[in-house]
């Protein structure tokens, strides 16, 4: 999936994006009212390293894993894990892995970002 897509699915779903200084992270997205993803961009020093910031975001909100300042550590881990999940599952799809394992490719996860694109 390339980076427009990408931002053109956050679009879609009516998601605001700021760039935000932030201390301890490079992205973060929040609900009050409506979805709003905060990025730091001055942190962001690749086209992939945005790319799978974002797509981390948007899995927080495709698969509804939130979570709040007052989570267990527990629950915290599970909403990470569902977000971190689809997106490896959107920027590097079933099928491409497949080709890589057919290739017997040792660059595994470059082609897999390639293909994805």
């Amino acid at each position: 999936m390339k980076l427009t897509t990408l931002y053109s699915q956050i679009e879609k779903e009516k998601i605001d994006i700021f760039n935000w200084k932030m201390n301890n992270t490079k992205a973060r997205i929040t609900y009050d009212e409506d979805y709003t993803i905060f990025i730091d961009y001055s942190k962001i020093h690749s086209y992939v390293e945005e790319k799978e910031l974002l797509a981390e975001e948007l899995g927080h909100y495709q698969c509804c894993a939130f979570y709040s300042l007052l989570s267990d550590q527990n629950f915290i881990n599970k909403q990470e894990y569902k977000a971190r999940k689809w997106k490896a599952l959107t920027l590097c799809p079933p099928k491409s892995i497949l080709n890589c394992l057919k290739r017997r490719d040792n660059k595994f996860i470059r082609y897999c970002r390639k293909s994805a694109n």
